[in-house]
C-alpha cells in the first residue's frame, strides 16, 4: 500500500490513485500551455518582420538583412547590396477619387503582380503605403537595374479598381552599397533621394549620384 510521506501512514489506494491522477493531469496541462505560449511567441517575433497587408517582409526585416549584410562582408571578403524603392506617386489620388478602401486592394495587387514577377520574396519589402522595394546582394549595378525593369514590367498594365482601370505612375530609386560597414538608413536615403528624382524629371528610374 502507498505511504503518505507527510504523515507516515499508509493511504488509501483510491487516494494514492486520485493525487497520481491530479499531478500527472496539472504536469500535462502545465506542459501544454507552455508549448503554446512558447509557439504564440515565436509567431509574434515572426509577423513583426513581415506586413500585415501584403504578407512582404517589412522595413524590419530589411534592417536585419542589412545588419547581417554588416557581419559577414569584411574588407577582405567585399559584398555589394542593391536597393532599389518603388515609388508610387499618384496612389493619394486614386484614394481620394475611390475611396480609402481601395487602397488595401490596391497594395494586395500590387504586391501580387511583384510577387508573380520575382523569383524569391525575399528579395522583395513593402517600406510603407505608398512604397515597396527590391533587394539583392552581389549583383552588378547594370544587371540589376535591368532586373528591376524586369520585375516591374508588369506594373505598366491598369489596376482594376471598383471596375474601373487605373494605371499607377511609378517611379524607381536606386542606390548601392559597396562598404562592408554599410549605414542602413543613409542608403534607404539615397534611394528615396534617386527616387524623388525620378519622380520630378517625370522618369522610371533614376540612380543615387552625389552630384
Amino acid at each position: 500500500m502507498p505511504l503518505d510521506v507527510a504523515m507516515s501512514i499508509p493511504q488509501e489506494n483510491f487516494n494514492w490513485i486520485f493525487r497520481l491522477c491530479f499531478f500527472v493531469f496539472v504536469g500535462g496541462t502545465t506542459g501544454t500551455m507552455s508549448l503554446w505560449l512558447n509557439n504564440q511567441i515565436d509567431k509574434a517575433q515572426k509577423s513583426a518582420y513581415f506586413d500585415a497587408l501584403t504578407g512582404l517582409p517589412n522595413m524590419l526585416a530589411l534592417e536585419e538583412l542589412m545588419g547581417e549584410h554588416a557581419k559577414t562582408a569584411s574588407a577582405d571578403i567585399p559584398k555589394s547590396i542593391s536597393l532599389a524603392i518603388l515609388y508610387f506617386s499618384n496612389i493619394n489620388e486614386i484614394v481620394n477619387t475611390l475611396g480609402y478602401t481601395i487602397a488595401k486592394e490596391l497594395n494586395q495587387q500590387i504586391a501580387n503582380r511583384l510577387w508573380n514577377n520575382t523569383q524569391t520574396a525575399q528579395s522583395l519589402y513593402r517600406l510603407g503605403p505608398r512604397s515597396f522595394a527590391i533587394v539583392k546582394e552581389n549583383i552588378d549595378l547594370h544587371d540589376f537595374i535591368k532586373e528591376c525593369k524586369e520585375v516591374t514590367s508588369s506594373l505598366k498594365e491598369p489596376f482594376l479598381l471598383k471596375g474601373i482601370p487605373v494605371s499607377m505612375n511609378m517611379h524607381i530609386g536606386i542606390s548601392q552599397q559597396n562598404d562592408f560597414d554599410t549605414d542602413m538608413e543613409a542608403f534607404v536615403q539615397k534611394a528615396s533621394i534617386a527616387a524623388n528624382h525620378a519622380m520630378r524629371l517625370n522618369k522610371l528610374y533614376s540612380t543615387y549620384s552625389k552630384t
